[in-house]
């Protein structure tokens, strides 16, 4: 047990890499031993800021669609984001790509849960309008009125569950913009009215805003690829809303509207900015959930199995955490549930969620000094999957022509003797990227070329310079003369003759790299 112990606290000191992806947010990486298994956890850690920012991404921008999380964050990047940092975030139906929960983009629903009861299941992570992020369980509830009367919109855009129930659907629903119901019985398929309401050019509805339409069509029967037509949406109701709905519409005029609400205490939560939901509850009010907990709403095989986790957690202070873990490799085993958990109470989250995992983990990072943002993780598929929707930290600092930090690398060791060519990132104050490929950056120092540094032939340790703009740093590296290893004649297996002489030819090797040994360090014994 001291062994594994002692093996993991080395272990994790060796692999952690920190570094500031942005102001505000940090990325860190390690290796650990977690309950005797190997993790590879990779963390992004968010501070209040106003001048960060959250978005959920969409596959394909269709609620019925999927897409891998490094298109999503192209395509906003492509829209004028400063993406630093994304995940992926819902689970989803795999035939059809359809969320299981929430989505609102820009405080306007694009898809809702199903039913309250879903909405409970299946937390979600929001953001109001301030940038506020919060965990917790909020479902939509709308209505269409008439002069005289009103009904209630039980979903958005979702095309299941809809027995004795209205659902109310927008263009955004499937690139084709038709509509096709799954899990309808033969009986709610005689139970129908079909409404196409016209006057507005909605992909998502703004959450609190009242809409205004005319009723351009009313249909009885039941029929597949319902089309959503221009500047229109559609009210389906099933079974005992039909007759409801037949008799609200008699009136050409009428308006909808849809309300986001808070299931916790049932309050309107129209303030919510961007919203996505996870797979479940890891931490309620502090109180982090055990087995049973777990189970209650979820299979308790799944809460115990190891697979890739994707977390989210929120503490006291409004800092958010984001992990990921990978699964199926030697270096990584993956959480269990109940390990999800202990990782975010160690964080110090008081609310905290996982979203899909197993081979939808994915966490994507803008490295320190970098502009592309690059998949840090190993995706448990050995490839990006396409998933139904993601989260996305964006700044609205603008990078600066001027470098005010270097992100150098740890240097190891230098045999005697043995030339490196320094590479260097800039970032500016605010920590945004700098193109080093377009800087005259000095280093000083003995045996500098430009940016390449010859050790001295005497062992101990050599120290130099860097200067670019208001950026400073010193550089030191250990210069060593012993050797981790020699191979002799190539490493070939050597064959003599009883009396025969060789001249040996030796390699010296250090680290797993061939170095030159100098001249006068060549008595070998």
């Amino acid at each position: 047990m001291y062994f594994l112990l002692l093996l993991s606290i080395l272990y994790a000191q060796t692999k952690v890499n920190a570094e500031t992806i942005s102001k505000g947010v940090d990325y860190t990486s390690k290796q650990a031993y977690l309950n005797g298994f190997p993790q590879t956890i990779q963390q992004i850690t968010v501070q209040p800021n106003p001048r960060n920012y959250w978005i959920t991404g969409k596959g394909k921008d269709y609620v019925l669609a999927t897409e891998s999380v490094p298109s999503q964050v192209n395509r906003l990047i492509m829209s004028k984001n400063r993406v630093v940092a994304a995940i992926n975030a819902d689970m989803y139906k795999v035939a059809s790509g359809l969320p299981i929960g929430l989505q609102i983009q820009k405080n306007a629903v694009l898809v809702s849960h199903s039913v309250k009861e879903s909405a409970l299941k299946f937390p979600s992570f929001v953001t109001n309008s301030k940038g506020k992020p919060e965990i917790g369980s909020y479902g939509v509830i709308g209505t269409v009125k008439s002069s005289k009367d009103s009904l209630t919109i039980h979903s958005v855009n979702r095309n299941e569950n809809l027995d004795n129930r209205i659902g109310i659907f927008t263009d955004a629903h499937h690139i084709s913009k038709t509509i096709n119901f799954n899990g309808l019985s033969e009986a709610m398929k005689k139970q129908v009215v079909i409404v196409t309401l016209k006057g507005n050019s909605v992909r998502a509805f703004k959450l609190g805003r009242s809409y205004e339409w005319a009723v351009n069509r009313v249909d009885t029967t039941f029929r597949s690829n319902i089309a959503v037509p221009t500047n229109s949406v559609v009210l389906v109701a099933f079974g005992k809303k039909k007759k409801s709905l037949l008799r609200l519409v008699k009136e050409n005029k009428l308006t909808t509207q849809i309300n986001l609400i808070q299931m916790s205490n049932l309050q309107v939560r129209n303030d919510i900015f961007e919203a996505a939901s996870g797979y479940n509850w890891l931490i309620k009010d502090g109180i982090g959930l055990d087995l049973n907990a777990l189970a209650e709403n979820h299979d308790r095989f799944l809460m115990i199995v190891r697979k890739a986790r994707t977390l989210i957690g929120i503490t006291a202070n409004q800092t958010v955490h984001i992990i990921t873990v990978d699964q199926g490799r030697r270096a990584s085993k993956g959480f269990t549930m109940l390990e999800a958990v202990a990782q975010m109470k160690r964080l110090g989250a008081v609310f905290a969620l996982a979203f899909d995992g197993g081979g939808s983990t994915e966490m994507m990072v803008r490295r320190a000094g970098e502009s592309p943002v690059r998949t840090v993780n190993v995706p448990a598929d050995g490839r990006s999957r396409a998933v139904t929707n993601s989260l996305m930290i964006a700044t609205r600092y603008v990078p600066e022509t001027s470098a005010a930090y270097f992100i150098l690398p740890a240097q190891p060791e230098l045999y005697v003797g043995e030339t490196r060519q320094l590479t260097v990132k800039l970032t500016d104050r605010n920590s945004q990227p700098v193109d080093a490929t377009k800087k005259k950056i000095k280093l000083t120092g003995s045996g500098v070329s430009g940016m390449q540094v010859k050790a001295p032939i005497t062992p101990g340790r050599w120290t130099g310079q860097l200067a670019v703009d208001q950026a400073k740093r010193s550089v030191s590296i250990d210069i060593t003369n012993r050797l981790s290893g020699m191979t002799f004649n190539a490493g070939k297996p050597i064959t003599l003759n009883v009396g025969q002489k060789m001249n040996l030819i030796g390699d010296g090797w250090l680290n797993g790299r061939k170095v030159i040994i100098p001249v006068s360090e060549k008595n070998i014994s």
